[in-house]
């Protein structure tokens, strides 16, 4: 009772400390100082939800620097630490209280998102060299490191947790640096490690590494860029088609179809046609008529590894530089879908729930400005399925 009651206090400690820090200098000061603490309780194995808190709290303090402070410094000073104490303890010692943690590798990677996001787009390039080297190539020192490791690391053959952190910097940094090798290369090392034994948290953030990859540095107009998305996708398809393939298979080549069909939407690349038109397909097929509607919301759902963060261009007007987005993505996705819907759902003469299900499903994604020039189409659909059996909850997009 006592390490609980001092556990719930040190939380509302830290509640005020995040409360107060306003200005940059108590911002710099305090991060450091729970750093500090930090490295102390990992040291003396210490309570794991208290390591938890503190990189939290870390996290929560650095979210109240505004976009007109730099965090250039601390992309310096404090990330080397901070990185260098979370590979210790999370990959190397097995007696740490965070060891393989992904919630203390959650809360690290928001930190990191921050601090990059916030300084200076020329640092970005050797940001991104450096945590590649560290983290893939297997150096043991560098720049993003303030110790040499006491052994190499990685992603591509173990320590698949440290994915979450890899994805952090990837869609933190800008969409114009070069990507350390061939970006073609890196996804045919990814696929590799979704075939093999992975974590949910390890497979979701290999993933989304794999879908900023193909987002940010595959161009659209580039013909080897393209065709290996294509041959990617028939090869995608084939498994799933494929009476031969086992159906956890199934599941893991239509997750990685849509959200490769995710990254290229984002960015407009015509190629998105191809995987939205697939998965559209696969709403008939009985055996994927549960999860294709889950596929296609995807696409238009928010998250975290695409958040937008702008910065100043041309002229003062603010452009987002960490992502390739197009600001109607989501308008031309839900125009483009509705009336495949319609008309599928008016053939079965509402029979099948399948449209129904991936109108719900998308609909919670979706401003109401978007909507509202659609009710028209839209609400026939609703109430007749009121007269059937279902448990879809359309009345949460309009009733609010």
């Amino acid at each position: 009772m006592k390490d609980l009651n001092n556990h719930i206090t040190n939380e509302k400690v830290f509640d005020i400390l995040s409360s107060i820090s306003e200005n940059v200098l108590i911002i710099n000061s305090l991060i450091i100082r729970l750093l500090n603490k930090l490295s102390t309780v990992l040291q003396s194995n210490g309570s794991q939800n208290y390591a938890r808190v503190l990189l939290l709290t870390i996290s929560n303090i650095l979210n109240k620097l505004n976009h007109k402070e730099s965090t250039n410094d601390n992309l310096k000073k404090f990330v080397p630490r901070l990185l260098s104490l979370i590979f210790e303890n999370v990959v190397f010692n097995e007696s740490s209280v965070i060891y393989q943690d992904p919630i203390a590798l959650e809360f690290t990677a928001r930190s990191l998102k921050k601090i990059i996001t916030e300084a200076g787009l020329s640092h970005h390039q050797d940001t991104l060299n450096n945590f590649y080297k560290v983290s893939v190539t297997g150096e043991t020192t560098n720049d993003i490191l303030s110790k040499t490791l006491v052994k190499p690391i990685s992603i591509l053959k173990s320590n698949f947790i440290l994915f979450s952190l890899f994805t952090a910097v990837l869609g933190s940094v800008d969409k114009f640096v070069i990507f350390p090798i061939s970006s073609r290369d890196f996804v045919d090392s990814l696929i590799s490690v979704l075939d093999s034994e992975t974590t949910l948290a390890e497979r979701q953030a290999t993933i989304q590494t794999l879908s900023l990859v193909v987002n940010k540095w595959f161009k659209s107009g580039n013909k080897e860029d393209k065709e290996y998305l294509e041959k990617i996708f028939v090869s995608l398809s084939s498994q799933v088609e494929s009476k031969s393939t086992t159906l956890s298979q199934k599941l893991k080549s239509l997750e990685l179809i849509a959200w490769i069909n995710k990254s290229l939407l984002l960015k407009g690349d015509p190629l998105s046609d191809k995987y939205r038109s697939y998965l559209v397909s696969l709403l008939d097929n009985p055996d994927m008529s549960l999860l294709a509607p889950k596929c296609l919301a995807i696409a238009i759902a928010d998250a975290p590894c695409f958040e937008q963060f702008k910065k100043a261009g041309p002229f003062g007007k603010s452009t987002t530089f960490n992502i390739n987005v197009r600001p109607l993505y989501k308008q031309k996705f839900f125009d483009t879908l509705l009336p495949v819907l319609i008309t599928k759902f008016k053939e079965t003469k509402g029979d099948d729930k399948t449209y129904l299900t991936t109108l719900s499903l998308v609909l919670k994604h979706v401003n109401k400005e978007i909507v509202i020039p659609h009710l028209n189409e839209i609400l026939p659909l609703i109430l007749s399925s009121l007269s059937v059996d279902s448990n879809l909850t359309t009345n949460e997009h309009f009733g609010s």
